[in-house]
């Protein structure tokens, strides 16, 4: 049989035109999720307008923490046409909000024409956990100043992450971060566990992170403070920096009126016990300018943290 090219070739034009002409008048309308054809992706995507306020971390709502990557197009006015959730947080609540602030965005206009194949950019929202404490407190009691801790004048800054139900029970508590004493620590940490936040909207369970600062109000005076270059080195423990997270090893004792430590005591221990001999012997080498009461150098107790080099 003779094949008729020319005829063949012809047909195959036509439908190839056909083809071409269909997807150029409706790829405005193709969802990303659905679409079988070519997609350009490309990030970081057109510069901000409107939207300068999502360029950096998103405060976490409720506690809820992650990170949510979408997909969008531009259209050539500068709104966005679809967003996409490419990257759940894993909290439908964040993906949402991410959701809602991209689609009521607006951007540069975008110059030339809008092309045949639709161009997805990326961004990756970051709710950041610097942000993300929950004030228990709104909802439950304060917890009551040990009384211990008063007479010793004891202060200091607790953290904890922790994870709640769907009907806002706090569970998992984690001690992050110590406030330099175990029984302001553990008065903490009781109190979050009787404590009913209000349930989650989307009925999951989420996490948290809490702090608590215990402070004694007013003061007539100064509290010790560290010199930190006089205390021995170490091969095994390091001092960290104050915004440095981790609970480490915590140790404590009073301060003298020449500066000298004494009555030295591990608050918080490791299950090295290297490692707990040497906070030991970090702590005692080190040198404090008093505290001062009423114009005059007093004793008062300060805490060390150290963390494993």
């Amino acid at each position: 049989m003779k094949i008729n090219f020319s005829k063949f070739r012809s047909a195959f034009l036509f439908l190839q035109f056909i083809s071409t002409a269909s997807y150029s008048l409706g790829q405005t309308y193709y969802p990303f999720e659905n679409s079988k054809s070519p997609v350009k992706d490309k990030s970081p995507g057109p510069s901000l307008n409107d939207c300068d306020t999502i360029n950096g971390p998103v405060p976490s709502q409720n506690g809820q923490l992650g990170s949510v990557v979408v997909k969008y197009v531009v259209r050539k006015d500068g709104l966005v046409r679809d967003v996409i959730v490419d990257k759940s947080s894993g909290f439908k609540s964040l993906d949402n909000a991410v959701r809602k602030t991209m689609i009521e965005c607006k951007f540069s206009p975008q110059p030339g024409e809008e092309s045949v194949i639709p161009t997805w950019y990326t961004k990756t929202f970051n709710f950041n956990r610097h942000h993300g404490f929950v004030n228990a407190f709104k909802s439950c009691p304060r917890p009551e100043y040990p009384r211990s801790a008063l007479r010793r004048e004891l202060e200091g800054t607790a953290q904890i992450d922790a994870t709640t139900t769907d009907a806002g029970k706090i569970n998992n508590i984690v001690l992050i971060k110590s406030s330099g004493y175990r029984v302001l620590d553990n008065a903490f940490i009781k109190s979050l566990r009787s404590c009913q936040l209000p349930p989650d909207p989307d009925g999951q369970s989420r996490a948290i992170k809490m702090q608590h600062t215990w402070n004694i109000e007013p003061k007539n005076g100064t509290q010790p403070e560290l010199l930190r270059h006089s205390c021995s080195a170490s091969s095994l423990l390091r001092i960290p920096d104050f915004a440095e997270l981790g609970r480490g090893i915590v140790v404590s004792g009073t301060i003298s009126e020449n500066g000298s430590p004494k009555e030295i005591s591990i608050e918080w221990e490791s299950t090295d016990d290297n490692h707990n001999v040497e906070s030991l012997r970090i702590f005692e080498s080190c040198k404090f300018n008093p505290a001062t009461e009423h114009s005059k150098y007093a004793e008062r107790w300060i805490s060390m943290r150290f963390l494993p080099k």
